[in-house]
């Protein structure tokens, strides 16, 4: 079994939470009304990622540098008036990566976007080999990842209709186990049994710093 995950996940720690557990990157429910605690899962793993990629790629040119939890809810703030979910939520790959790059060129940020969606019928999803390469070349070049999954199958592990932030990965040829960040917590979850049990697929994106990555 292989490892791979981002450089520095302990990142992603929140220092000023007000309790003994760790928490790990922003959480919908700091938005300040209803309906975005209720759909925010797609603008709050943007800020997890821009937040991570600012810090770690320098070239991004992002220019602020949240200290704790109100800086980044501001930041979430700032995000969702590019990336707004709909009453449907963000339910594509296109309709979370498409703003983003919006909010980049509105704040002169050198972001590009890699997409793969899995859709819901087996016989046209990317072949197994080819998601893992996908995740392996994002991880090595220190990207965090956005996770759509719009139907769990038969992994119980995740959310449905929700985005999160996958930072690690565990796997062979044939299994994958993916670590994300969900709501303030590290999670474990069997990729490779949702890949091959969801009915409505989903899809992942990643945003290099260069077109070439």
């Amino acid at each position: 079994m292989r490892s791979l995950s981002l450089s520095d996940i302990d990142f992603f720690k929140v220092p000023d939470i007000g309790t003994n557990a760790p928490h790990y990157g922003c959480d919908q429910d700091w938005f300040s009304t209803e309906i975005q605690q209720r759909s925010g899962c797609g603008p709050t793993t943007i800020t997890n990622i821009l937040w991570y990629t600012g810090a770690k790629h320098p070239e991004l040119n992002l220019n602020r540098s949240p200290a704790g939890k109100a800086d980044l809810i501001e930041f979430m703030e700032d995000v969702w008036q590019f990336v707004t979910p709909s009453k449907r939520g963000i339910p594509t790959t296109d309709l979370l990566s498409e703003p983003t790059l919006k909010y980049a060129r509105a704040n002169k940020l050198h972001l590009s976007r890699a997409v793969l969606g899995v859709s819901p019928e087996k016989a046209t999803r990317p072949p197994w080999g080819k998601i893992i390469s996908y995740l392996e070349k994002a991880l090595t070049n220190d990207y965090p990842i956005a996770f759509l999954n719009l139907c769990n199958g038969e992994e119980a592990k995740l959310d449905e209709w929700h985005w999160v932030t996958l930072v690690a990965l565990q796997y062979d040829a044939t299994n994958a186990t993916a670590t994300v960040i969900d709501n303030g917590k590290l999670k474990q979850s069997d990729l490779s049994l949702w890949y091959h049990t969801t009915t409505l697929g989903g899809g992942f994106v990643y945003f290099p710093t260069s077109p070439t990555v």
